[in-house]
Order: C-alpha cells, then structure tokens, then sequence
C-alpha cells in the first residue's frame, strides 16, 4: 500500500486581476467592443480628439490584455487613450499629464538605465498576467488511466503491479534558510512559488516497488521546514520535534543504484535543526552533514515559447523559472528526464539558429548542419505512463499564411497538428501545473 490515495487533479487558479482562459484572445473578450480597438494593444490605437464640457473617465482594467480602459460620463463611450485635457474621475489629473498610459495613474513612463530605452513599469506585469492566461488555456489533458498502463511494461520490464511515478519538488525559503519537500499530487499547493524557490526536482514511486525504501516527509513549524526519515531519526543529534500531517505524504525510492537513476542525498544542519535535498553526490556543503542517500529520476523543467513578432517562432527553455521576454508568451511547460538509460525513453537535441531570424529544431540526432546549434537535451518517455500528456515535434518548411516555401521549422505541441505543419514525432511528459517567471534581467524590457 502506498502513502497516497487517488485523487483528481485540482485545476491551476488563475491569478487575481488576471485574465481568464476563456478571454485569452482579445477579439473574442471585451476588448472587442471598445471603440477603436480592432483587437491590436492600446499603442496601436489613436487617442480620439475632443472632450465635451464637463465630462470625466473612469477607469477600469480589461479582463482581456490588463491593459486600463475608459468610460466617458458623458455617453458611455469606451476607449483605450484618453482624449487630450481628459479627466480621470476621482483622480483630477488629465489626460496631457500621462506619459504614453493617458494618465490617471496607468502606468508612468520610466527609462532602462543601462539602454536609455523607454519603457512602461506596469508593463511587465501585464505581459505575465497576459501569459498566464495562455498558460491555462492551452493547459493539456493527461492521457487517461488505461492508456497509461500500457506503457508500464515497457519502462518497468517484469515488474507487476508497476507504481505510478509522483513528481517530488524540492524547495527553498533564504529567510531563514530551510527547505521544503513537496509531492505533486495535482493541487497547486504542492507547487513552488515566489516565496518557496525551486532548488530541484526527481521522480520517484508512490507506492511500493521491489527494492525501494519508503522515505516519508515531516514537518517543523517554526521556523517552517521539511525532513525526509527512512524508518529512522536520519540525525541523531537531531533534537528537534517533527510532526506528519493528517494524511501521511512520501515516497519511495532505491537505496542503491538502477538503472536511469541518480543519487540524492539528505544533509542536516544544526541552530536550529534543518533539512535539505541534494544532487551534488560528492560532499555537503560547508557546514552541513551527510545522512542519507537515495537514488530517484533526476528531471527538468521545459518551457514552450512562442513569438509572432516579427514572425512567428518557437523556442523551448529549460529552467526553473518562465521567461518574460517581451513578445513571448509561453503555451506549456513539462518535466522531462534526464538521463538517457531509462527503459523505454529517448533523447531529444534542442537545436537553435539565430540568422536570418531565430528558427528551433527539436531532433534525436545532434546537429550536423551549418548555422544550428545545440543548445541542450532532455529524455522523454516514447510510451505513456499514468499522468503523462502527449506531445508531438511537427515539422514544416512553409509558411502558415501563404504556403510559400520558407527556412524549415518545427515545433513542440500539445494540440491536433494541421497544415502545413507535419507531426514527425510523438513523446509523453508530465506537465507542469504552474510557471513562474524570472527574475527581470539587465537591459531586458520587463
């Protein structure tokens, strides 16, 4: 018997304020109805001229694009930029003392201080609730519980009954240091956050397999923190009291090395007593001791990009934490493997070209031809496993308007393939639930 019970997978919540998944697309949304709007962002659109006597804008936010709107007292009209000597109700400022926004408090224009180039400070923000709209939307089905068995023979050769494997997140929180051990189990609780950092992630069993050990997960409240135990206290100068919440959580895992398997280590340290999750199998880090080590599937978080400024493009970026790069949004994200010697996967070269303009390919050789380069890998199942989605790499060498032939292309995708792009390969991964974005970098626009 293992330490969980089926549970259904709870629907990622959409960020307060945000957009929702049904009004991802503006010509769909409210933004449709708005005077002038034609679906294109606000700095597309021309101020309208002239302001009645007397007359004030309230303002609101679109559910659509976050971007701020206005509702004349006078008629009723609706607009995206104010009309010059415009008065936001409530606010007394006009419309001539806003720079770029149309005043009222939406959004001052501020300067990068390393490019001198301008740029919106909410604009940043907007562009993530904007992506997470997308995210949600295009948020794939897991395959269902009949067609993930079939895959469990292939990966695990004469074992029966296989286990699922369940996604363990490894956390951080610097204030003070401590840790976190969180089992994905379908609720967005489980998942990293801005105040809990991902540090690592594996795969392991979330019931009983032959030859694993059972490692169960305690918790401390203050200051709050995790611990994995094995049967026993992992540290005996541990003096600490650790508590297990109402429904046991945990894994299991292999005391030894198998196949496709890596090593991760439990190290302690004292004032106060405190817990950590560590890939570096060599030593601890200074001031930390060594108690346990066991052996699970190492695994990486993949994001999919996709850019149609100025043309549309694809890129897949391995890390923690989504990029909010200005005209990029991501569709999706996966957790793949990283070692290539699991029955039943196979690996896959990230492969990139920068000239004329930026092109993916995403291919099981590495790159042999001029101009690409390989940026990395990940290992993907070639069978469904319970939990897994299926992703295809498609493949195509026209362009998606006029058919014209253009540099070829592909992709990674979650939906139905249609032309003129050709699915030429198929892969099971356990999506991600949730994002979180990077961190602003120097001289980038957010």
């Amino acid at each position: 018997m293992g330490f969980f019970r089926a549970k259904k997978s709870a629907a990622v919540e959409p960020v307060a304020d945000g957009p929702s998944a049904t009004e991802a697309k503006p010509a769909k949304g409210k933004a449709a109805k708005k005077k002038g709007s034609k679906g294109k962002a606000p700095a597309q659109i021309k101020a309208l001229a002239g302001v009645p006597a007397g007359e004030t804008w309230a303002e609101a936010l679109d559910d659509t694009t976050g971007y701020p709107y206005y509702t004349s007292s006078v008629n009723g009209e609706i607009v995206w930029e104010l009309p010059a000597g415009a008065v936001v109700a409530g606010s007394g400022q006009d419309g001539h003392g806003g720079g770029g926004g149309g005043g009222g408090g939406a959004g001052v224009e501020a300067y990068d201080p390393e490019t001198g180039a301008g740029f919106f400070s909410e604009a940043g923000e907007v562009h993530k609730r904007v992506q997470l709209a997308a995210f949600e939307e295009n948020m794939p089905s897991p395959v269902s519980s009949l067609v993930g068995d079939t895959g469990k023979a292939v990966v695990f050769p004469g074992i029966f009954p296989v286990s699922p494997l369940v996604r363990v997140s490894v956390v951080e929180n610097l204030d003070p240091p401590r840790h976190r051990v969180l089992i994905s189990l379908g609720d967005p609780e489980d998942e990293a956050s801005e105040d809990w950092l991902p540090s690592l992630y594996f795969f392991a069993f979330a019931c009983p397999m032959p030859l694993t050990l059972p490692y169960t997960v305690e918790f401390r409240r203050d200051p709050g923190c995790h611990r994995l135990r094995q049967a026993k206290n992992p540290q005996s100068r541990d003096i600490t009291v650790w508590s297990q919440d109402d429904v046991v959580r945990g894994f299991f895992a292999y005391p030894e090395p198998v196949a496709g398997t890596s090593t991760f280590c439990l190290d302690w340290s004292s004032g106060p007593d405190r817990y950590k999750v560590s890939d570096n199998p060599a030593a601890p880090d200074l001031g930390w001791l060594r108690c346990v080590r066991f052996q699970a599937y190492a695994a990486q978080k993949y994001h999919v990009l996709e850019s149609r400024d100025p043309i549309l493009a694809y890129r897949v970026h391995r890390g923690h934490f989504c990029p909010n790069d200005a005209g990029w949004t991501c569709l999706f994200a996966f957790f793949a493997f990283d070692s290539p010697r699991i029955p039943g996967t196979s690996q896959y070269y990230l492969q990139h070209r920068y000239e004329p303009h930026f092109t993916t390919r995403v291919a099981k050789e590495p790159s042999t031809l001029s101009g690409w380069r390989d940026d990395g890998t990940f290992v993907a199942l070639d069978v469904p496993l319970p939990g897994t989605c299926k992703y295809s790499v498609d493949f195509m060498t026209r362009d998606v308007e006029t058919r014209a032939a253009q540099m070829e292309m592909s992709r990674i995708w979650a939906e139905d393939t249609w032309e003129p792009w050709v699915e030429t390969i198929a892969f099971y991964a356990y999506p991600a639930p949730t994002i979180l974005f990077a961190p602003p970098r120097n001289g980038a626009l957010y």
